[in-house]
């Protein structure tokens, strides 16, 4: 299970991606950031994902954004 952003510049969506699936977590966060992964956003988007509550993200045509630029060293190495 990782981590993403499909989209524009400035108008990224937050996805999940496992087993090679795209799921959109914009229902869950409007976007991946420090908050989101010192909290328990990886948490709640690991059991929307087994409760089968996250949709399929269609990612053609979609770039592929930055994960984030707003975290914290100590946040990435936990």
């Amino acid at each position: 299970m990782g981590l993403a952003r499909y989209g524009a510049v400035g108008a990224e969506r937050p996805a999940l991606v496992a087993d090679g699936v795209v799921y959109d977590l914009s229902g869950l966060t409007p976007d991946i950031q420090g908050d989101y992964l010192a909290g328990d956003g990886v948490a709640r988007a690991a059991a929307a994902l087994a409760a089968g509550d996250l949709p399929v993200l269609d990612t053609t045509g979609l770039r592929v954004g930055i994960l984030t630029d707003h975290v914290r060293r100590d946040v990435l190495d936990r």
